[in-house]
């Protein structure tokens, strides 16, 4: 019960008189318009006579409906959060446990949020914001199963923009090179400067010293301070 309590599971029984076709409406909208893990039933009794004794026989509708939200419910990927994603690479990958421990806490001082996805390897995403929240980019933890965690810069929607929207987000135009000056980040700052922002690089989380995790995101958080 404590579980279902916490995760927000609950099937909520109407007790009726009777059920009609009005009735079945409210409790086809409540199971629409309800989370997939709350469901609604209703249930009317009836009153069954068998010579002295009486029997109580329940009608239900909703039932179906209930077991198969219920079951798509069952069906869902969790969301990675930071506990999950450290506890997968603490089975599947203990080498980069320190690594993301450090990014993580690194993002987080700086502002960075941590956004888990529902893949079946565990994947994070930080945005790469403007000082008008404009989503530049997106930086990237994802985890490969026998293999290093990576470090991803997705800047495709800066590689959409006009020169002269880039040259309005300070320090925009320099991140390419800011960012090749980084020890483990060179090819990623080339390729970025090369190809004007559209294409992207995966980097092994193992192979960044702490100071080039440190200084990669203080520079991305710095995209949307600075003025």
């Amino acid at each position: 019960m404590a579980n279902n309590l916490s995760d927000g599971r609950f099937r909520i029984v109407l007790a009726v008189d009777a059920i009609n076709p009005d009735l079945k409406r409210m409790v086809e909208y409540l199971n629409a318009m309800s989370g997939p893990a709350t469901s609604i039933i209703a249930v009317a009794y009836a009153r069954l006579s068998d010579q002295e004794t009486d029997i109580l026989m329940p009608r239900i509708y909703g039932e179906e409906l209930a077991e198969a939200k219920s079951a798509a419910d069952a069906g869902r990927k969790p969301t990675w959060t930071i506990e999950s994603f450290r506890s997968w690479l603490g089975t599947n990958s203990p080498s980069n446990l320190e690594k993301f421990n450090h990014f993580t806490a690194q993002a987080a001082a700086s502002g960075l949020t941590f956004h888990g996805s529902t893949s079946i390897s565990p994947t994070a995403t930080f945005a790469i914001l403007a000082p008008d929240n404009t989503r530049l980019g997106t930086l990237s933890l994802i985890a490969y199963t026998g293999q290093n965690t990576s470090v991803e810069l997705d800047f495709y929607r800066v590689s959409r923009m006009e020169p002269q929207q880039r040259a309005t987000i300070a320090g925009l135009s320099e991140l390419p090179a800011t960012i090749a000056g980084i020890p483990g980040m060179e090819r990623v700052g080339e390729r970025l400067s090369a190809t004007g922002f559209a294409n992207r690089k995966n980097t092994p989380l193992t192979e960044l010293p702490d100071e080039s995790i440190q200084q990669l995101i203080g520079v991305l958080a710095a995209l949307q301070t600075q003025t």
